[in-house]
C-alpha cells in the first residue's frame, strides 16, 4: 500500500482491532516515516483513551420506567398528529372535490351546451341549404 489515505484505513483497522499482522507491520513502517499520519494516529488514540477512562454514570432507578413512559407518550402524540393530518387531508379533498364539481356545473357544462347548440344550429342551416 502506498499513500497516506490508504494508511488511514489501516489506522482505523488498528483502532478497531481488525488489522492483520502484515497490515500492522506496514502501518508501523509508515508511521515511522510519516509525521502527518503519526500525529493523526496519536490524536485519535489519545481521544479514545480519554473516552475509555471516563466514568459512565449509572442510570437512576426510575430510568427504565421514565423512558418507557416517554416512549409511549411520544407514540400517542405521533398517532394523534397522524389522525389530525388525515382528517385535515380528508377535508381538503372534500373542498377540492366541491370546487371541481362547482366548476364543472358552472363553467364547463354551459360551454359544452353552447358548443353543442351551435353545432346543431349549423347542421340545421346546412340541411336547409341542401334541400
Amino acid at each position: 500500500m502506498t499513500g497516506c489515505n490508504e494508511h488511514k484505513i489501516l489506522i482505523q483497522k488498528f483502532l478497531d482491532r481488525e488489522i492483520s499482522t502484515g497490515e500492522r507491520e506496514r502501518l508501523e513502517q509508515h508511521l515511522s516515516i510519516c509525521r502527518n499520519c503519526t500525529g493523526e494516529f496519536v490524536a485519535i488514540q489519545s481521544g479514545l483513551d480519554m473516552l475509555i477512562s471516563m466514568d459512565v454514570p449509572e442510570p437512576g432507578t426510575d430510568f427504565t420506567l421514565d423512558t418507557v413512559k416517554k416512549a409511549f407518550k411520544a407514540k400517542k402524540q405521533l398517532a394523534r398528529r397522524r389522525r389530525i393530518a388525515s382528517w385535515g387531508l380528508s377535508v381538503l379533498i372534500g373542498i377540492i372535490s366541491l370546487i371541481m364539481i362547482a366548476g364543472w356545473t358552472l363553467v364547463i357544462q354551459p360551454v359544452i351546451q353552447r358548443v353543442l347548440l351551435s353545432a346543431v344550429h349549423v347542421l340545421a342551416q346546412c340541411s336547409v341549404l341542401l334541400t
